[in-house]
């Protein structure tokens, strides 16, 4: 779904206004009214449906401050909080333009153009309230489908810590992190490391428990269930409660709970309209923890408890709940918003049973009353804990074998235990599962996101700083025919480093040897095809004066730029121009001449 909105200027990569890519949006050099501050923050709070996160924005310094954090704050519900940017001194002088990171390009247009005609007299009226509110949720579903769950927390982390980000397929699936052949390739959290092996086994619950039981993982107990005597009998070995789940089960789809005798049947029907293949487990007791673990080191910890509420001795479970979902930040999660309402389903209903409740019951004062039991935020669940620091090193053991044992490098472990701060061998412990790929949106599931992310945490362990993670860039800025001096470049740098290099310039690409005809007219795109190529080392870069100025250098970095001496070359070495440059960390140097040697790139890492 396109919206329709101004066309606003972006310049990708480096560029003269900012230190990266920056969407664009002039807003005039009127100053801006404290009032109409004060009524478009308050229409913002209207217009998102869970409202704005502590009801409030800081106070802007001027108008293009004001359009900035407004638009911050839509990016952010819809999940894409913008990457923080620094202004050059060009663009600090640029007051009458507001920037910000593009993220999703759709979302950051419409929320920029959206918070100026907020900040307008008039802009605000309740009215208007509607039609925004339902072009932006059409928006938000737009940027889910574009990149989705860990994709996006990845996308973000690597902008922040300058890591070049790439998609390398139209729907986003496959990303990668790095440039030439220093990249790396993710779909979602599983990489080019990841065993498509031990994926197949993880992947299949009823595989990974036993091959994890036999390695003497404390695992929940199993029973496959062909048919319905076969649960009966599962019943009776393994005791109540009991878990109905298929063999491949993901994200909760066709898990049923039996509390008593009479929901043998109704559940195992139920969870066999979702798989023929179904495994009944033993019930763990315990908090459920979500363990990422990475390269055999444990990245991150969140705790999550069932959604429950606390006994007045006046209301009943009923009312107490409803007092739970009056909260505003509760709602459908297809409106943005983070929490959901704790349903009042046949597996909560069942759930109160065990506890001797009825929704219609009053529990005494003080008493905490679980009303459903799985403790995922979309049944309800409040707010995640962090508690990466307090795991036992008994248990971080466990849980590191246990990856270990099939194979992954990257796993989601769902642990429960009373104590994670307590040895699992003296207060118990086990393992529901260990995921294969697992999500990254779980951990960001805090009412305060913690910092640095759970995903800062995996990218420090996949590119620590030792690590060369992106290419060697050196650019020709100039007008005239400058192929001949991109050649002798390139080959000075594959004799003198024995590297791979593509030659790129308007209309023309070289990828070592390999023509690659025209990447299309703009910098970045032509920086795509060489930095996706996974043989290349560098890349010597034709670049005109007027397209860096219009689009950006269209790379994040630069080690060297080559200016030819030409007189008339010099004087379009702009004070923009020289600003990207200075963004992109570049070495400026005069071109050599033919008879001379060109000074490579030092290697940058």
């Amino acid at each position: 779904m396109a919206v329709e909105t101004r066309p606003a200027p972006l310049l990708r990569g480096a560029n003269w206004f900012a230190d990266r890519s920056v969407q664009l949006l002039a807003v005039g050099g009127d100053p801006l009214e404290p009032q109409a501050w004060e009524a478009a923050a308050e229409a913002l709070d209207r217009i998102l449906p869970p409202g704005l996160p502590d009801g409030r924005l800081p106070q802007p310094s001027d108008l293009a401050e004001a359009v900035e954090t407004l638009a911050a704050a839509i990016c952010s519900w819809a999940v894409m909080p913008p990457v923080p940017l620094r202004r050059s001194p060009l663009g600090e002088a640029r007051r009458d333009l507001a920037g910000l990171w593009p993220g999703h390009l759709a979302m950051t247009r419409h929320a920029m153009v959206l918070a100026r005609e907020m900040t307008r007299p008039g802009g605000s009226e309740p009215e208007l309230d509607a039609h925004r509110q339902a072009t932006l949720l059409e928006l938000r579903r737009e940027s889910e489908g574009w990149l989705r769950s860990s994709r996006r927390h990845l996308y973000a982390a690597a902008e922040r810590r300058g890591l070049p980000f790439l998609l390398r397929s139209v729907t986003g699936v496959i990303c990668q992190i790095g440039e030439g052949r220093h990249a790396r390739m993710f779909d979602a959290t599983a990489t080019e490391s990841t065993a498509w092996p031990a994926m197949q086994i993880a992947r299949n619950k009823r595989l990974a428990n036993h091959a994890l039981q036999r390695a003497g993982i404390p695992m929940a107990r199993q029973r496959p269930l062909p048919n319905l005597a076969a649960a009966r009998r599962a019943m009776e070995e393994l005791g109540l409660p009991l878990v109905i789940k298929p063999e491949d089960e993901r994200r909760q789809a066709g898990v049923g709970f039996v509390f008593r005798e009479a929901d043998l049947e109704p559940v195992f029907s139920a969870s066999r309209v979702v798989s023929p293949d179904l495994l009944a487990e033993s019930f763990i007791p315990g908090i459920e923890h979500r363990v990422l673990v990475a390269d055999g080191r444990i990245v991150h910890i969140v705790a999550g408890m069932p959604a429950a509420v606390t006994g007045d001795g006046t209301r009943t479970v009923r009312e107490l709940v409803a007092a739970v979902n009056a909260d505003r930040r509760r709602g459908p999660r297809d409106r943005g918003h983070r929490l959901s309402p704790i349903p009042a389903d046949d597996l909560a209903l069942r759930h109160l049973a065990t506890q001797g409740l009825t929704p219609d019951d009053v529990p005494a004062a003080g008493r905490s009353v679980e009303v459903h039991p799985l403790p995922m935020m979309r049944f309800g669940a409040g707010w995640k804990t962090d508690a990466t620091d307090h795991i036992h090193p008994d248990t971080a053991a466990m849980v590191l074998r246990a990856v270990a044992v099939l194979g992954l490098d990257i796993a989601g472990v769902d642990l429960r235990t009373p104590d994670l701060s307590r040895s699992w061998k003296e207060v118990g412990a086990g393992l529901c599962e260990v995921n294969p790929q697992p999500s990254l949106t779980v951990h960001y599931n805090f009412e305060r996101r913690p910092q640095p992310t759970a995903t800062d945490h995996l990218l420090d362990i996949r590119f620590p700083p030792e690590r060369p993670y992106r290419m060697h860039h050196v650019a020709i800025v100039g007008e005239p025919d400058l192929w001949p001096a991109a050649e002798r470049i390139a080959g000075n740098l594959r004799r003198e480093r024995g590297w791979r290099v593509a030659i790129t310039a308007p209309g023309r690409i070289d990828l070592d040897g390999w023509d690659a005809g025209d990447a299309g007219g703009r910098p970045a795109d032509r920086y795509t095809v060489v930095a996706t190529d996974p043989t290349l080392d560098a890349a010597v870069h034709i670049l005109r004066p007027e397209e860096i100025e219009r689009f950006g250098l269209g790379m994040p970095a630069l080690d060297v730029a080559y200016i030819p001496a030409a007189a008339a070359t010099a004087q379009r070495l702009t004070a923009r121009l020289r600003q990207t440059l200075a963004a992109a960390g570049a070495r400026v140097r005069r071109l050599p001449q033919p008879d001379q040697d060109p000074v490579a790139a030092a290697p940058t890492g």
